[in-house]
């Protein structure tokens, strides 16, 4: 099995540092007064703060010329982010009345440090993915939301039920512990998330709802919950093998191992396409993997669920290297920027790391925006049948782009190789991430 060198795979993922979170939808327009001098190849007309946002962006004088109005457009889109992400800070522009809680059809459920029920386990100091923590205002009681957790709640006390093993993770909503049920040794992981300490309890609440009523063999399902004191138990299933972030930065993943990766993960997608959900955050990141070569899907933290009324979305959600054009561009959307999501989840599989990586936020904007299909740095090593799978997912118009039905019924996935043998590839990845860690 071939490795990944000493620090390849691993520089290559410093660079997005944040997801991107926006209440309001995009306008791009042209701003008053400013034009392009061709002749002399600068902008006319910039205030100072634009220039210096220009500054900042490096982008090439060849750039510039080449096409002024798609740098400007990625300026925009950067600082617009940047002032909706600094008044979401100090006051959230999506707010959770009280009705919604009962309606999850209408909320989208977003993601906080401590607001979501995604598997908080230590993660190393390289791991450039976590996103920033939003304070939110509430329009619902901390009585209301722990009555509305109640009703979620199994009455009885889970210490009874669980024996409390070794601790997977800890972060400021609480921590996180590997669990056997005394009744019917299952494996779980429990999260203990301190009530007093969550920034974002409806959503919490909402997640729970559309977790509750989506099982599936390829979707870390939801156990149970447990409401003890000022303390929310969770349980969700267990994995023992990490995320797939390691295996696609550690070792080079031969295409039989990543069709069998991209059909459990399209089994999953297309499980919550035909129940109206969009993931919204699809990549390496979300996807769990098991010694025994299970494949799930987790992290429902940025999911929608489209109904009849909103049978779009426009709310910029997600992590921006996986972020589909239509989602940068706040053009309404579907569920087919999860299968963009995905093809991105594929370059990680080929290449190491997504798309644009090394790159500034107002490049990777522009890449995104402009660009179209990103480039495969080792397409020649592709095969046919891979090749044709990725152009399927990274279509820019969106009715060319395949659907999770059609990609399962792609040649490309008749490669995929037992499922058992994925254990092997996790463990070699693993020797792999210790010895660079120690060194």
């Amino acid at each position: 099995m071939e490795l990944k060198g000493t620090f390849g795979g691993l520089s290559s993922r410093l660079g997005c540092t944040h997801p991107v979170y926006v209440g309001d939808p995009l306008n791009i327009k042209l701003e008053n007064h400013v034009g392009f001098d061709r002749g002399r190849g600068v902008f006319v007309g910039l205030s100072e703060h634009w220039m210096q946002l220009l500054k900042a962006s490096a982008f090439s004088q060849k750039e510039i010329e080449d096409d002024p109005e798609a740098v400007l457009s990625s300026l925009r889109i950067h600082d617009k982010l940047q002032r909706e992400t600094d008044k979401f800070m100090l006051r959230a522009s999506t707010v959770v009345e009280e009705d919604e809680v009962d309606n999850v059809e209408e909320e989208a459920v977003e993601e906080a440090d401590g607001g979501h029920l995604a598997d908080d386990r230590d993660e190393p100091d390289f791991n450039y993915r976590s996103r920033p923590r939003f304070h939110q205002r509430r329009t619902m009681t901390d009585a209301d939301i722990n009555a509305e957790l109640k009703k979620r709640s199994n009455p009885e006390d889970p210490r009874g039920i669980y024996d409390i093993q070794k601790q997977l993770g800890k972060g400021a909503s609480g921590t996180v512990h590997m669990a056997v049920n005394k009744r019917t040794r299952q494996v779980v992981a429990i999260k203990m998330m301190d009530l007093n300490h969550q920034p974002k309890k409806e959503l919490i609440v909402a997640e729970i709802d559309i977790l509750k009523q989506n099982r599936h063999e390829n979707i870390v399902n939801f156990v149970d919950c447990y409401f003890l004191g000022h303390e929310l138990w969770v349980v969700m299933e267990y994995l023992d093998g990490g995320s797939m972030t390691d295996l696609v930065t550690f070792i080079v993943m031969t295409e039989d191992q990543m069709a069998a990766v991209c059909r459990e993960c399209l089994r999953a997608i297309e499980f919550l396409h035909s129940q109206k959900i969009i993931h919204r955050d699809i990549k390496s990141d979300n996807v769990l993997l098991g010694t025994n070569g299970m494949v799930k899907l987790t992290d429902f933290g940025f999911c929608a669920r489209l109904t009849a009324e909103a049978s779009q979305r426009t709310t910029q959600l997600g992590t921006l290297c996986w972020m589909a054009p239509e989602v940068v561009k706040s053009i309404p959307y579907g569920n087919k920027i999860d299968i963009w999501s995905f093809g991105i989840m594929v370059i990680e599989m080929i290449d190491g790391a997504p798309p644009y990586m090394n790159e500034n936020q107002y490049r990777i904007y522009y890449q995104i925006a402009n660009k179209g299909k990103p480039d495969i740095k080792n397409a020649h090593k592709l095969s046919p049948e891979l090749k044709d799978f990725t152009d399927k997912c990274l279509q820019v118009e969106v009715d060319k782009r395949a659907s999770a039905v059609q990609l399962l019924g792609h040649p490309f996935l008749r490669k995929a190789m037992s499922l058992k043998f994925l254990g092997e590839a996790l463990t070699e990845a693993r020797k792999q991430k210790e010895k660079i860690m120690r060194h």
